[in-house]
């Protein structure tokens, strides 16, 4: 009896090895699967259908500037939720989460907890955030609303080129003055922009 069992698990554990190679050999769980494409249209990720672009700064270390495409979506009407990555191409990598709450809800946190939060006016006064995927009307509307929000963003991913996201969260901030935004950022926000 321990012979066959033996035996048994031997075949199963090929047939298992085999399967796995060539589940791995044909490119592992296909993004074009009719069960892909259904889990993922109920998942959360499918509600973050609003696309910004701005620029980040972490607040402790303001040299350290990065643009950030955020993927957000209204979870109330006085709150929103983003996920935040390091572009808008296939395999980017989550830097951030950011929370945008209203400038009442905001008034109506304590004062150590409103540390955590920056403006958005400047950003949105001068061009640094955009919603470049909506008609230019839709736009404006969009960017209206955000105006007068603050957002608290950790940021987790050191830095785009760091192959993995060591160390712990920075607090992100926005760029909220003249002379802040370093030109090489500028310049790949603008490009990011179109």
């Amino acid at each position: 009896m321990p012979m066959r069992t033996t035996m048994l698990f031997g075949i199963v554990l090929a047939v298992a090895i085999g399967a796995m190679s060539i589940y791995l050999a044909t490119g592992g769980l296909s993004t074009n699967s009719k069960t892909q494409t259904q889990t993922q249209a109920d998942s959360p990720i499918s509600a973050l259908t609003l696309h910004l672009v701005g620029v980040h700064v972490i607040k402790a270390v303001p040299d350290r500037q990065y643009v950030a495409h955020h993927y957000c979506q209204q979870l109330e009407s006085d709150l929103i939720q983003c996920a935040v990555f390091d572009s808008d191409q296939p395999g980017a990598k989550l830097m951030d989460v950011e929370y945008v709450v209203s400038d009442e809800v905001y008034r109506s946190f304590s004062p150590e907890e409103q540390d955590y939060w920056h403006p958005h006016g400047y950003e949105v006064d001068q061009g640094l955030l955009r919603a470049p995927e909506l008609p230019p009307d839709k736009e404006q509307e969009v960017l209206s609303a955000i105006r007068s929000t603050r957002g608290k963003t950790w940021h987790m991913w050191p830095t785009k080129e760091d192959p993995y996201p060591l160390h712990g969260p920075d607090l992100a901030w926005s760029i909220t003055q003249d002379g802040q935004l370093q030109p090489e950022i500028g310049k790949e926000l603008e490009s990011a922009q179109r």
